[in-house]
């Protein structure tokens, strides 16, 4: 998760950073019940190969 505002946005996005597990697993349950939880906020879709920079500008819109 990150906060931030639209200025600090291109170095939020370029500061996102997780692991994949080392082993394949069914994140369904637990995914689901997330999406149907009640949150502020709003998702963002990392595009593969998408630079900091361009998700940031496709953000600003």
């Amino acid at each position: 998760m990150a906060v931030t505002t639209t200025d600090g946005l291109e170095a939020a996005v370029a500061a996102l950073r997780w692991s994949a597990p080392s082993e394949a697993r069914d994140d369904t349950p637990w995914l689901l019940a997330w999406l149907h939880g009640k949150r502020t906020g709003m998702y963002l879709d990392l595009a593969p190969g998408e630079s900091a920079a361009e998700t940031a500008a496709r953000l600003r819109g």
